[in-house]
């Protein structure tokens, strides 16, 4: 049988016999499972790999800094990153501290997230990896 070009791994039906309820039934799965996709994978060569400088935390109405019980300044976490290589560019991505001191530079691997909402921006976020051979 045919493949179909717009699924992962997923033959087409033979339509010249008739559809079963259970055929109908998965079909309409296939096709509610497309239309509520929302994932996002990118797999390529670690180039670097990067800690952003943490930033001053400030009261955002008085814009006075925002101390410590100790009377210090406090930061806001830093953030991690790795820089991946893929036919056709570069692409920064934010990554998590374990995720940072597990990865080594030089191996390829597969990202795999979700778009989501982040400090009022539309972002990947990463939930997982794999390291590719």
């Amino acid at each position: 049988m045919a493949k179909d070009i717009n699924s992962e791994n997923e033959e087409l039906k033979d339509f010249s016999k008739p559809l079963t309820a259970q055929d109908v039934e998965e079909q309409m799965r296939i096709y509610m499972e497309r239309l509520t996709t929302n994932t996002v994978r990118i797999a390529g060569v670690i180039r670097a790999l990067n800690v952003s400088t943490p930033k001053q935390k400030f009261d955002k109405q008085t814009k006075e800094p925002v101390l410590n019980e100790l009377g210090e300044p406090t930061f806001w976490d830093s953030y991690y990153y790795a820089t991946i290589a893929f036919e056709g560019g570069e692409l920064d991505i934010q990554i998590k501290d374990d995720w940072f001191h597990n990865l080594v530079l030089g191996n390829r691997v597969l990202f795999e997230g979700v778009k989501g909402l982040k400090f009022a921006k539309v972002q990947d976020i990463f939930h997982s990896y794999t390291v590719l051979i």
